[in-house]
Parts: C-alpha cells; sequence; structure tokens
C-alpha cells in the first residue's frame, strides 16, 4: 500500500508530496544480478524509502531506512516534522499561516488520532493558524511524486545496489531518517 501526503500552504504556495516506494526491490544484496545462491534471505538487508516533493522549492528528497523504525505514524509524523523544517530554513526560518494536508485513506501511518493530534498541535503551537487534513480518494493515481518514484524504481531495476553507499548514490537527495 503507497503512503502518500500532500502538504500545502496557500500564502507562498508550498506544496509537499510524501510517498513511500512500494513494490520495488529496494534490499540490498537483492538487487543484485544475478541473486549468488550463496545469498540467504536473511543475509539481506531490508530497507524502505520515501520520498517528498517539494513543488514550490522545486526539490525532491528522499529519505532511507532499513526497517528500524515502525512504518506507522510516528513515521509518518517525523519525516513531516523534518520537512516543515527544511521548509521554513529555505523560507527564511517561516512558514505559511496556513497548511494543508492530503493522505491516503491508509489508517496505520494517515488516518488516525496521532496524526490529527499532530495537526492540532502545529496549530496550538501557532506553527499555523490553520491546518486542513483531507485524505484521497481510493484507487488515486499518477501524482507528480509517482513520476518521481518510476524514475527511481527504474534506476534501482538496472542498477545493482550491493551495499548501502551504492543505494544511496542512486537516490536523489537522500537523507538517513
Amino acid at each position: 500500500m503507497d503512503c502518500c501526503i500532500f502538504l500545502s500552504a496557500l500564502c507562498l504556495s508550498v506544496l509537499l508530496s510524501v510517498q513511500t516506494l512500494n513494490g520495488v526491490k529496494t534490499n540490498i544484496r537483492e538487487n543484485c544480478n544475478p541473486v549468488s545462491e550463496a545469498v540467504n534471505k536473511v543475509d539481506q538487508l531490508t530497507t524502505h524509502v520515501t520520498g517528498v516533493l517539494a513543488h514550490g522549492q522545486n526539490k525532491f528528497f528522499t529519505f532511507l531506512d532499513w526497517n528500524q523504525y515502525a512504518h506507522d505514524s510516528n513515521l509518518t509524523m517525523n519525516i513531516l516534522m523534518l520537512i516543515l523544517h527544511q521548509i521554513s530554513k529555505l523560507m527564511g526560518n517561516k512558514l505559511p499561516p496556513i497548511l494543508y494536508l492530503q493522505a491516503d485513506n491508509c489508517w496505520r501511518e494517515n488516518k488516525n488520532r496521532y496524526v490529527l493530534g499532530f495537526c492540532e498541535l502545529l496549530v496550538h503551537q501557532r506553527i499555523f493558524n490553520e491546518v486542513h487534513l483531507s485524505f484521497l480518494p481510493v484507487g488515486h493515481t499518477h501524482e507528480d511524486v509517482d513520476a518521481a518514484f518510476s524514475r527511481i524504481a527504474e534506476t534501482l531495476r538496472r542498477n545493482d545496489a550491493e551495499t548501502m553507499p551504492r543505494l544511496k548514490e542512486m537516490l536523489p537527495n537522500v537523507k538517513d531518517i
């Protein structure tokens, strides 16, 4: 299941799209062609990629973890905090007053009391005056972030990532979570 979040602030046109890369082999050693029979599946390092497309800043960020974190609302909120911090630095330590958050109907990552509480905290701490949370319809596709992920997926299909540094070289603007 894809996890997708869109953030936008109308006043200064900040729009972020956050999504996980699913269905593409990103495990270290698994990408190698051919995988040696001597390589046990247990010996493969499982990795997870989350991408953020900052439309107004024309930047795409990728976050890489090796499943050391649960992929739930905690991961979603931490990535959102990192991105909001990055955007505020790009905008002179300021954020627009209104945040629009659009997310998948995924209860584990997005549609739950923790993300709703996080939105309330953003208003309570006066980071934003308003936060609007809505959810994407079932089966949404063809978003800009999907196009960015398709380029990553194609790169991973054509190239071997035998080590973590090699995988990081293949990802645009990668950051460890």
